[in-house]
């Protein structure tokens, strides 16, 4: 009866009540990724850091991009693009998983958290974990 009503009101039978963190090396490395801009925003020396192995293999490259990314306004707008763009892949990926899986407002909040910091790899989480929970169920 419960999967009869869930399928009319179109909701799963399956309702997700837990969060999954990052848990492999490559949402690691996107969260990362994301924070990098932030830290050399603060710290230029990492931006550099950060360029030397490619400064090494094709110093026209490195010096180039040092040049680009050593200016304030290109690191905030790196900043704010990157985070506007996992804002709207939340909203148009994450959020109909989490209305779709009766995903509770204080577990969604924490979904919605990571999403903004790494983009679609939560969406992955939620659909691994419905996978799991509907393999239990049956």
């Amino acid at each position: 009866m419960t999967k009869f009503t869930a399928d009319k009101d179109q909701f799963s039978s399956i309702k997700i009540d837990t969060v999954v963190p990052p848990d492999n090396i490559l949402d690691m490395l996107i969260i990362a990724g994301v924070c990098l801009p932030s830290v050399c925003y603060f710290n230029r020396d990492i931006l550099t850091l950060t360029l030397s192995p490619l400064n090494m293999f094709i110093p026209q490259l490195g010096n180039g991009l040092l040049r680009l990314l050593n200016n304030d306004s290109v690191l905030i707008s790196i900043i704010i693009l990157e985070f506007a763009v996992h804002l709207t892949e939340s909203l148009v990926f994450l959020r109909p998983r989490l209305n779709y899986y009766n995903v509770p407002s204080r577990c969604a909040i924490k979904w919605y958290f990571w999403g903004i910091i790494e983009g679609y790899s939560p969406v992955r989480r939620i659909n691994r974990l419905a996978s799991s929970n509907s393999s239990k169920i049956q």
